[in-house]
Formats: structure tokens, C-alpha cells, sequence
């Protein structure tokens, strides 16, 4: 097992310098230059070419870019252009409001999509099946920004319940939490229904039955279990989606998150701070797919001893 999730590591390793590679050069050929912001509008060409040099910008590409990865790899991400301050101060400010966020959003998803998956699978072609898979459709037809607006409409708005932006205390977090894990938890709970059917239908469930077990016992002990390797990676692919939808929530909600600071860098071309962000999700969306391969050999030991 452990040589297994080394492997694993090792071979993730190249995949994250292609990002870090891919994020660098992407923001080096966005239009506009880092250096004019700096500088001012009014700057003379002595003082731009001053700073370009202070700043490393007349070097080769691939020379800023090393440049820029040492920094990294030491925890040092550079200085916003906008407000001078360390970019990793900026996110460590921003990054437990989106971890908290996502946090609740993963256990409302997930406590409606296992049950209802369960529920629609146990119950198939009855009325539970088909509302449990029609809520499923209304879910992943609804793009997230919409749902977002509905909710402020609705709760916000028009029945005056819950907040609609910032933070706080316990209600601020409802909306933003609802609009993220829903969507999330509509394509899981269809993959954890189509995957458990498929099970349902081999030879030891038949034969469990046969022995007398309770329904409940041959879904959760012997058919569930079996079904978790495509619900597994179900899971990695809507956690990668759910970081990236977190970026719509929070600049909705005015959730002062990694999101929404990510599109008000956008904005401000703030290229140094946009590339440590999107850098750390792309990293993220990585590690979550290695968690997706530890999962796998947990589950069935077979993955690992292949």
C-alpha cells in the first residue's frame, strides 16, 4: 500500500511543473504588462526600464519562469501589484472562508446524494426513483450562478430569512453552501444510482438474498462497497468541480474566499496574484485526484497489487 500512494505521488509530481509551467506562461502572454502598473501611466522610460529590471521582466521566458518556481517552492509568491502586500499573506487571509465553505457544501452533498442514490436504486421505477432522479436532472441543468440568484430571490429577497452576501454568523453560510453543494450533490447521487444498479444485478447479491439477509444489509454490506470504484471517481470529478464553481458562488454571495479574490485579480490584472491562485487550485483539483487513486486501493486491494 505504501509503495502504491509513493508511486502515485512520484508520477503526480511532473504532472504539477506541467501546471505551474502552463499557469506561468498563459499569464506571461496575457495582454498588458505587470511593469506600467507598477510604475504609473506617467512613468518615463528609465523608470519602467528600472523597474522591469528590479523585477526580473527583461530576463529570457524560461529564465522567469525558474525564477518564479524557486520563489514558489520557497513559499514565496511574490507582491500584488495592486496593494503591495505578499501574495501569500493575501490568500492565507482568503483560504479558511473557501475551505469552510466547501467544507459544508462536501457534507451537503454528500448527505443527499448517498441516500437518495441508495433510496433511488433500492426503489427503482417508483415514484422515489423518479423524484429522486428528477431533483438529479433539475440539479445539473441549473448552472450555478443561476441557482445562486434564485436562491437570493427567493430567501433573500422575497421572504427576508437569510442574507444575501457576507459573512458572520451561521445564516450567512446557508445560501452559498445550498447553491455549491446541490449541483454537486445532483451528478453524484445519479452516478451512485447508476453504479449501484449495476451491481444489484450480479450473482452474490442474487445469492445473499438467497440466504435470507435483510434488503438493507445485502445494499450496504455487499452491493455499496462494490459500487464505490465508479462512485469513487464520480467524487474526484465533482470535488474538481466544485473548486471551480466555488469561484462563482463566492463572487455572488460576496464571500471573501480564494474566489472571489481570484476575479477581483482578474479585474485589476493582478498577474502575480492571479497566478498563485490559480496555481493553488490547480494543485488542489491534483491532489484530489490522487486521494481518488489512494481511494481506489482501499477500497479494492486489487488496484494496488496490479
Amino acid at each position: 500500500m505504501f509503495k502504491y500512494v509513493v508511486r502515485r505521488i512520484l508520477l503526480a509530481i511532473p504532472l504539477v511543473l506541467g501546471i505551474s509551467f502552463l499557469v506561468f506562461g498563459l499569464m506571461y502572454l496575457a495582454p498588458g504588462e505587470p511593469v506600467r502598473m507598477l510604475a504609473g501611466r506617467e512613468a518615463s522610460p528609465e523608470v519602467i526600464a528600472a523597474i522591469r529590471q528590479e523585477w526580473g521582466f527583461d530576463k529570457p521566458f524560461l529564465v522567469q519562469y525558474f525564477m518564479w518556481l524557486a520563489k514558489v517552492l520557497r513559499g514565496d509568491m511574490g507582491r500584488s501589484v495592486i496593494s503591495q502586500l505578499p501574495v501569500a499573506f493575501l490568500i492565507k487571509s482568503r483560504l479558511p472562508f473557501t475551505l469552510k465553505l466547501n467544507f459544508w457544501a462536501t457534507l451537503l452533498g454528500l448527505a443527499i446524494a448517498f441516500p437518495l442514490g441508495v433510496l433511488a436504486a433500492a426503489k427503482r421505477q417508483t415514484w422515489v426513483d423518479y423524484v429522486a432522479s428528477a431533483l438529479a436532472l433539475v440539479g445539473m441543468s441549473m448552472p450555478g450562478f443561476w441557482l445562486s440568484l434564485v436562491l437570493i430571490i427567493v430567501f433573500a429577497v422575497k421572504l427576508s430569512w437569510l442574507p444575501t452576501s457576507g459573512t458572520g454568523t451561521w445564516a450567512h453560510y446557508v445560501l452559498p453552501t445550498a447553491a455549491l453543494g446541490f449541483s454537486w450533490a445532483a451528478g453524484l447521487m445519479r452516478m451512485v444510482r447508476t453504479s449501484l444498479l449495476e451491481v444489484l444485478k450480479e450473482d452474490y447479491v442474487r445469492t445473499a438474498r438467497a440466504k435470507g439477509l435483510r434488503e438493507r444489509v445485502v445494499l450496504v454490506k455487499h452491493a455499496l462497497r462494490n459500487a464505490m470504484i465508479p462512485i469513487v471517481t464520480g467524487l474526484g470529478t465533482w470535488l474538481a468541480y466544485m473548486v471551480v464553481g466555488t469561484v462563482i458562488v463566492e463572487t455572488i454571495f460576496a464571500w471573501p474566499g480564494l474566489g472571489r479574490l481570484l476575479t477581483t485579480a482578474l479585474m485589476q490584472r493582478d498577474f502575480f496574484l492571479v497566478q498563485a491562485i490559480i496555481l493553488m487550485i490547480s494543485v488542489a483539483v491534483v491532489a484530489a485526484n490522487l486521494l481518488v487513486d489512494v481511494l481506489y486501493a482501499v477500497i479494492d486491494p486489487r488496484v494496488r497489487l496490479s
